[in-house]
Parts: C-alpha cells; structure tokens; sequence
C-alpha cells in the first residue's frame, strides 16, 4: 500500500505528468521503501512516508524532464539530467532520510576479489 499520493508527490515536483503515472513511479518508490522498512524497522512512518515521496519525484523527473537552461539566438535549450545536478536534489533528499543507504547504493555495481589457490611445492 502506498504511503504517499500523487498531489504529495506533485507538492515537491513541478509535473505535467497525470495522476497515473504518478502512481506508477510512487509504486516503484514503494517497492524500495518497503525494502528500507524491512532492513530499518524503528523507521517511523512519516520518515518512510517523505523517502517514498521524494524518491518518486526523482524517478518521475525522467519522464518529465524541465529545461535546466535556454538561450536566445541559436537556440540552445538543455535538460536537467536525471543523474546530475538537476532532479537529482529529490534524490539526494531521499538518500539523507534513508537509513539503510539502500537508495544511495542502488545502481552502483557490485565488487568481488578472487584470487586463484596456489600451491608451492616444499622441497627440503
């Protein structure tokens, strides 16, 4: 069950995107609360609330990208980049509210080290 509507989510990011949608990135941002809950049970409600909330305003921000800057003459119009410096504040929010870092450390590959066994032969 969700913790957070589309208006909340609407409150935080400015959105052209309909309800539904919405909805569909809250789903989305809900799978990754619930897994935060799980890891942090003493998280209250209203903290998980605001992570699932901001996440989804950040998720959404990919659909619904807003110009980061224009210019006149030649027409240069750029869009803030999802992982960038633009949308990226809803996120960084998220990630301070998250107890578990599980939000920060989503993406990020994982690392192994293997080492092969080697033997040495003694010889006396």
């Amino acid at each position: 069950m969700p913790r957070t509507d589309p208006s909340a989510v609407g409150e935080v990011l400015d959105t052209s995107l309909d309800d539904g949608t919405l909805s569909a990135y809250i789903a989305a941002a809900g799978d990754v609360v619930d897994d935060i809950a799980d890891r942090a049970p003493e998280t209250d409600a209203d903290t998980l609330e605001r992570i699932e909330r901001f996440f989804a305003a950040y998720l959404a921000s990919a659909s619904d990208p807003r110009a980061d800057s224009q210019s006149g003459g030649a027409r240069s119009i750029s869009y803030r980049d999802i992982d960038g410096d633009g949308n990226a504040s809803h996120k960084q929010v998220a990630v301070a509210l998250d107890p578990t870092n599980t939000i920060a450390s989503a993406g990020l590959p994982n690392a192994s080290v293997s080492s092969p066994s080697v033997k040495r032969n003694r010889r006396r």
